[in-house]
């Protein structure tokens, strides 16, 4: 599952068929329903006297032309037939190779119901939402079936329906019932540049069943997502299913370049200002007697930081849903030191122009990546702003695992590499997004550090979200200079303490430095430093390999 979540808050229109039956519909659309909220379907009756289609004395040879059938409230649904002989005594007479056909859309055909006047009638119905239709959708009455017809087209809900006689057929009465709503609507697939990738899956389809569009990515880009007519990110699938919705919808596939950006995953980036959402998201956390303590975090999830080398509770953070936006709220009784093992530096909390005892909410918002690389169907992406902030490692004593030393700058073992590919893997990513993400074989070699003689490397490692290299960020994906290494940090950053300077911030690089204690950073500048594991100040900005 994507992250822990408190749900809170969440939130006849009559199409016509015809200009006529709009306005009768529209004058009656109080009793469209009935008690038990279902629709009350209207009818068309077909019998001696009703709806006969065509005019004239009975004719063995049957009429052809244009006619109408004329619904109980009164409106004229065209139709088009062929050798109808107009008997007196029944309903209708079809002759080999005669049809009945409405010209006229009939908006949300429930069942048809048709009484055989003898076991000689053969005849197929077909049924579709458009003129055009498929032998794949049809029922068929001959002599085996009931007297007493009836289909409901196994719940398309059709606005034309296709009578075909295959041998002479008779008929004594019948009843069309429909619900008179425009079950189906257009869906319409779009690239946002066709030299850069096709679309596939646009058509008229209807509301509540399930909707398959496809985007491919022609070489050498990438798809970056489909999106709304609003330019909201809907899916990062290039095979998306969804189900379509009661209007008509325009999705657009967008594919991008190396150098160029892309959203994919979410994350509490922006902070909330609104005083009326702030009050309103406050009352959702429970308020002042919702709020956690050390001893009971009550609603809320302890970050579980270190404290002058302990887990101490003093910082929580909650999520929620209102009005169908994700939001984090963020709560601390002591602000967030510098160091992981010691009390000394400088709060940074409270420099950003933040208060412990205050409640803050951030929204979740789209993360925006900068495409590194596209190759062989992947893309490598980075982060484009610092997402969070969190120490390397929380101590800076020397280890032992399974017999080997293990410095406090190994990444493999560190803090970092671990809440990367839990808590923020979690949080970011929903379970599809999670599956999307490529595990990638990680450098961690003395080539990708600043010195290749010390003993601080480690292994490779097989991860999903990674930190980037020392010697990524000198002359690969375009970080030629410092100013190419600069980056800004996320309101929810500045919350988590990261450290700044001229609105710059300071972000971790996966690599370790000159000393056993020590790793490599990006300072605000885009030189690149020495500092301690232990320093909660340095900001994260993630990599990750999605597969198309």
């Amino acid at each position: 599952m994507k992250r822990k979540k408190y749900l809170l808050n969440g939130t006849l229109g009559l199409l016509a068929f015809i200009t006529l039956l709009v306005s009768a519909i529209s004058v009656n659309r109080n009793y469209s329903s009935s008690t038990r909220g279902e629709f009350t379907p209207y009818s068309i009756v077909l019998g001696t006297d009703k709806n006969k289609i065509t005019e004239g004395a009975e004719n063995p040879d049957g009429y052809t032309g244009t006619g109408v059938l004329t619904t109980e409230l009164g409106n004229n649904i065209a139709v088009s037939y062929k050798h109808l002989t107009n008997p007196s005594t029944h309903w209708q007479r079809i002759k080999t190779g005669g049809y009945i056909v409405n010209s006229d859309p009939i908006n949300g055909i429930t069942s048809l119901e048709l009484t055989k006047r003898d076991d000689t009638v053969n005849v197929e119905i077909l049924y579709s939402n458009t003129m055009s239709f498929d032998a794949s959708r049809k029922v068929v009455i001959n002599e085996s079936s009931p007297t007493n017809f009836s289909t409901d087209f196994n719940g398309y809900k059709p606005k034309y329906i296709g009578i075909y006689a295959l041998a002479d057929s008779s008929f004594n009465l019948g009843k069309i019932e429909f619900d008179c709503v425009d079950h189906y609507h257009t869906l319409s697939v779009l690239s946002k540049n066709d030299a850069r990738g096709t679309v596939t899956g646009e058509g008229l389809f209807r509301a509540g069943t399930n909707v398959t569009v496809t985007a491919t990515a022609l070489a050498p880009y990438f798809f970056a997502g489909w999106f709304d007519a609003s330019n909201n990110l809907v899916s990062s699938s290039a095979t998306y299913t969804f189900v379509m919705p009661s209007n008509n919808l325009v999705l657009s596939a967008d594919f991008v370049a190396e150098g160029e950006t892309m959203q994919f995953g979410s994350y509490p980036q922006t902070r909330v200002t609104d005083g009326t959402l702030i009050s309103t998201l406050n009352d959702l956390a429970g308020g002042t007697a919702g709020l956690p303590t050390a001893e009971n975090a009550k609603a809320w999830t302890d970050y579980l930081y270190y404290c002058d080398g302990v887990v101490t509770s003093f910082m929580w953070y909650i999520d929620l849903v209102n009005e169908g936006e994700e939001y984090r709220g963020v709560y601390y009784t002591e602000y967030r030191y510098t160091y992981t093992d010691n009390t000394a530096g400088f709060f940074w909390q409270q420099d950003h122009g933040y208060t412990n005892g205050v409640v803050y909410w951030f929204k979740y918002e789209p993360i925006t990546w900068k495409v590194l690389d596209i190759e062989a169907g992947k893309a490598f992406l980075l982060a484009q702003t610092v997402l969070d902030s969190q120490d390397y490692f929380y101590a800076k004593t020397e280890r032992n695992i399974e017999g080997q030393p293990v410095y406090a700058n190994n990444y493999e073992h560190s803090h970092i590499r671990s809440w990367l590919n839990s808590s923020f893997l979690s949080d970011a990513f929903t379970t599809n997004e999670q599956n999307k993400i490529a595990v990638t074989t990680v450098d961690n070699s003395k080539a990708t550090t600043i010195n290749n003689m010390h003993n601080f490397d480690c292994p490779n490692t097989l991860d999903k979200v990674f930190l980037l290299s020392y010697l990524d960020l000198n002359g690969a994906y375009g970080f030629v200079d410092d100013a190419s290494r600069v980056r800004y940090p996320t309101d929810y950053a500045l919350s988590q303490a990261v450290s700044k300077e001229y609105d710059k911030a300071y972000w971790w690089t996966r690599s370790p430095y000159a000393s056993e204690t020590s790793a490599s950073r990006v300072n605000y500048n885009g030189y690149l430093a020495a500092i301690s594991v232990t320093d909660v100040s340095m900001g994260i900005l993630p990599a990750i390999w999605i597969n198309a």
